[in-house]
């Protein structure tokens, strides 16, 4: 695939129509979020840890991306991996982030996206599909990633 909002944010496609893994997982409340839940909105699902540089420096950026698209059908919502919601708590009020916090405490659910390396971002379409993955930081407040994200929601 060619689209150029995707090569701007270096998002890669995936190879054949993907259905995302099914997941539900903890917030911070004690809530549980699971993926049908969140069906009809574009998801944005990033795995991370407070311990990763990389994450930490990513984070600010999502959360302008939150704030901007939550009221326009998007979902941002962060994966941490195997990390007690004690410490997730602590660096989500730190950097003054809104969007959830799942906790994956066995890394069973990254483990069904195969994410290798952190930060990894999948991002899932409406109907559930796997339409994009990004390995590694980006700028997801930049105008290329708004662009991305306009793209997916149907917004020009």
């Amino acid at each position: 695939a060619t689209d150029p909002a995707f090569q701007a944010m270096q998002v890669a496609h995936p190879g054949r129509d993907t259905a995302a893994p099914e997941f539900g997982l903890a917030t911070l409340a004690g809530a549980t979020i699971a993926l049908t839940q969140l069906r009809g909105q574009v998801v944005f699902l990033n795995f991370w840890a407070t311990w990763c540089p990389p994450c930490r420096l990513e984070m600010p950026s999502m959360e302008a991306l939150h704030q901007e698209f939550k009221g326009h059908g998007l979902a941002v919502v962060a994966v941490n991996l195997r990390e007690s919601a004690g410490d997730v708590a602590a660096f989500m009020d730190e950097i003054h982030l809104s969007f959830p916090a799942l906790l994956d405490l066995d890394g069973e659910v990254s483990s069904r996206y195969r994410v290798h390396a952190i930060p990894s971002t999948v991002l899932i379409d409406r109907n559930g599909r796997i339409v994009g993955t990004a390995i590694g930081p980006r700028d997801w407040a930049s105008p290329e990633a708004k662009a991305l994200i306009r793209s997916l929601l149907g917004q020009h």
